[in-house]
């Protein structure tokens, strides 16, 4: 597997956790200190905390991450990923979902696993009801 399908593969865990339900599988995705920027006020927090966020967040609805466009620089041990991402929430008849750009940078273990270290979001647009998030 090349360095680029190995941070491929890492990103679409990332994504594919949501719709799964696989809190598990997200963290395993995660650095163990993680930079979270969602336009609002960035933090750091651990992979633990917040695959443990998401699942108290969602875990009553139904999720799924789709990520496209998929750009790609790696720099050593560390790469850059940017990608267009919809994420679509739905409850009952309720629907909420939010269009974005996001900037992931990941890290090369020493196993030579690739995990996130960075997740930053820009939103582009939101539609639907923002009370199901």
């Amino acid at each position: 597997m090349t360095v680029e399908e190995s941070i491929r593969r890492t990103i679409a865990k990332f994504a594919n956790s949501f719709a799964l339900g696989d809190w598990d599988l997200m963290e395993s995705t995660l650095a163990k200190k993680l930079a979270i920027d969602y336009s609002d006020q960035p933090k750091e927090t651990t992979g633990h905390e917040y695959a443990q966020g998401q699942r108290e967040a969602l875990e009553l609805l139904n999720t799924q991450l789709i990520l496209a466009n998929v750009e790609i620089v790696v720099d050593g041990d560390q790469a850059e990923v940017r990608s267009s991402g919809a994420m679509l929430r739905v409850f009952k008849n309720l629907a909420f979902n939010t269009h974005s750009i996001y900037l992931f940078r990941l890290a090369q273990r020493e196993n030579e696993e690739w995990v996130i270290d960075r997740i930053k979001q820009k939103v582009l647009w939101n539609e639907g009801d923002p009370n199901i998030h």
